[in-house]
């Protein structure tokens, strides 16, 4: 699963500010997701830690493998 910055603040409904930093900051730093940088500015994080899927009750979940770069790039971004 890929998420942006931007998808976290939405969805709590907060400004993509200082949470949503210490948000994907803690999540790279446990190694619980990825960081890549597309355009020089857009940041996706993958989420596939094994520990994370199987707290939700899918651990053998397709979201957990890496997916091709064109499938995960934000458009119109």
């Amino acid at each position: 699963m890929v998420i942006l910055r931007r998808q976290h603040a939405a969805f709590f409904g907060v400004e993509d500010g200082a949470r949503t930093t210490d948000f994907v900051r803690a999540l790279v730093q446990r190694h619980l997701a990825t960081r890549r940088v597309f355009d020089r500015q857009t940041q996706v994080f993958r989420i596939g830690s094994r520990m994370l899927y199987d707290a939700i009750g899918e651990p053998d979940s397709r979201l957990r493998r890496a997916a091709e770069p064109d499938v995960v790039t934000p458009t119109g971004s």
